[in-house]
């Protein structure tokens, strides 16, 4: 529950979250048990907060104290949904808005805006900062943690969220079964796995396919509406239904001037469309059989410009080998 910070907080043994990585909380890619148990526009959420609202802070710290808070918003307990807890906190991140957990939103607990008034800022843009929507709430914990010491001091800034260390030792044990650092996770020429574990595929490039075609790509088997994540930093530049062989598809132009194909797509993740930025580890897709693929096993088709979506095809296989370490396993 977030109030207002009373007293210096003494951490006696707080977890081993210690993950690198760049602002924007790009450094991590969700782990199969956040994937299975955070709804995937929480999970969203989580992941884009920090580059507006705290560069640098890991989105599974925000992530494991939605977890311990609401369940992800999911709790029935009074003041999840509308008015408050017995405490005065309220929303799905359980923050003050009277009482004993202080005003620490700011104001009403809906209004419009401007101004932003700490802690409770309009976190989509949309001219309402409400305690009780994700896309507010979220935001202002990650406000109100880089104002109390994160990303440097993660410690302090979960204790000051709620005053307890047994509090802090729960949040960072969470946020490491819900965050992977992507430097373990396999990241070969700066990217991730597309597609989170369980998956398996084996090198078909230059395979035959129908009219006279070769493969240009790999396809990465997955069950059906498995969710797909940006495999680096980049802008989302086309999404597309109907796209002939492709179905559903996206592209993804990352930071380093490449450009990577999504296809076969059963749907895109709440907010993903053109022109939007994405960080790694991101949810940005999820797997299906569209365009020609209707009649085979769910899988992404994947091709990879290393000059930009004009440039020329390459194999993808090595790096996407070295990003997925468990891909010739069978799935499960």
């Amino acid at each position: 529950m977030l109030a207002a910070l009373l007293t210096p907080p003494f951490i006696v043994a707080a977890g081993v979250f210690a993950l690198g990585g760049g602002a924007g909380g790009g450094g991590w890619a969700p782990t199969q048990e956040a994937l299975e148990d955070i709804p995937p526009e929480y999970l969203q959420l989580y992941q884009v907060a920090p580059a507006e609202w705290c560069p640098g802070l890991p989105w599974p710290v925000l992530a494991a104290i939605g977890k311990i808070e609401t369940d992800h918003g999911r709790t029935t307990l009074p003041g999840v949904h509308s008015g408050a807890n017995f405490a005065g906190a309220a929303g799905p991140m359980q923050i003050g808005i009277h009482g004993t957990a202080g005003n620490t939103w700011g104001g009403e607990p809906v209004r419009p805006v401007p101004p932003n008034i700490p802690f409770g800022v309009d976190g989509n843009h949309d001219g309402v900062a409400s305690v009780y929507d994700p896309a507010d709430a979220i935001p202002a914990a990650a406000t109100y943690l880089c104002a109390h010491g994160a990303p440097d001091d993660l410690e302090s800034a979960i204790w000051a969220y709620n005053h307890s260390d047994a509090y802090v030792r729960d949040v960072l044990d969470q946020a490491n079964r819900y965050g992977t650092p992507i430097g373990i996770f396999g990241a070969v020429g700066g990217i991730v796995c597309p597609v989170p574990p369980p998956v398996h595929f084996v090198d078909t490039w230059g395979a035959p396919r129908s009219g006279g075609r070769t493969h240009q790509g790999q396809d990465l088997f997955a069950a059906y509406g498995h969710p797909l994540v940006a495999v680096a930093n980049g802008t989302i530049t086309e999404t597309r239904t109907g796209a002939g062989l492709g179905g559903t598809v996206l592209w993804l132009e990352t930071a380093d001037g490449s450009a990577w194909y999504y296809a076969h797509l059963s749907g895109f993740a709440s907010g993903v469309t053109d022109g939007v930025q994405v960080v790694q580890g991101q949810v940005i897709a999820f797997n299906g059989n569209t365009g020609n693929a209707a009649t085979t096993p769910p899988h992404l088709h994947i091709q990879y410009r290393p000059t930009g979506r004009h440039g020329a095809d390459a194999n993808p296989y090595a790096i996407l080998s070295a990003a997925c370490p468990a891909h010739l396993a069978p799935l499960p």
